[in-house]
């Protein structure tokens, strides 16, 4: 019924589901490498770590190639990010009112028991 009120097929095909076995699979080496920066001095390093996650990289007092590296990994958009697809589930969303909650918290998770595309 979802494919057919999107308009789109939404099973995951054999290779996305590889690929995302595979994803799950793999360790984080750009947090590894921060969580090992940060364990040689914890109290001052995670000082610098939460004032370049809130505050941003240029409020430290000097690059840190550890947090520099991570940061740029993680705020890099990937490839397969769709600005579109991203817009209408947000406009979806906001149609929903006061039921977004009924929709996208108890009725996705009831309903991905049995159908786990619609996640």
């Amino acid at each position: 019924m979802l494919s057919w009120l999107t308009g789109q097929y939404l099973h995951s095909t054999y290779a996305e589901y590889l690929s995302l076995n595979q994803a799950l699979q793999k360790g984080d080496t750009a947090m590894d490498q921060v969580i090992v920066w940060m364990m040689q001095n914890p109290k001052l390093h995670r000082q610098y770590f939460e004032t370049a996650l809130f505050q941003g990289l240029d409020q430290l007092a000097k690059p840190i190639p550890e947090l520099n590296a991570f940061f740029s990994t993680v705020q890099a958009l990937p490839d397969w990010v769709n600005k579109v697809k991203i817009e209408q589930a947000l406009n979806f969303t906001h149609r929903l009112g006061i039921n977004n909650g009924f929709i996208l918290r108890d009725l996705s998770l009831m309903s991905s028991y049995l159908y786990p595309e619609f996640n």
